[in-house]
């Protein structure tokens, strides 16, 4: 059974997710590492679409200068 089974009904998706980077963890570290990201990348996607009106940043991925702030001297 997965620790990951309460997402069935609600994110399908990140429960596909979870479940590869959770059974993949001792035998390939890598993919587990992968599959983590794209369940946080999925959660992130639907929390921002419904958190806001606001179109989703298109440089998530960048550095926090890349949306206009500023860099700390």
């Amino acid at each position: 059974m997965s620790q990951f089974a309460f997402l069935d009904q609600a994110w399908p998706g990140v429960l596909d997710a979870a479940s590869r980077a959770e059974a993949s963890v001792r035998p390939d570290p890598r993919s587990a590492c992968f599959y983590a990201r794209r369940a946080l990348e999925l959660a992130m996607h639907w929390l921002c679409k419904r958190r806001t009106r606001k179109p989703m940043p298109k440089c998530a991925h960048r550095p926090p200068t890349c949306c206009g702030a500023k860099s700390r001297p």
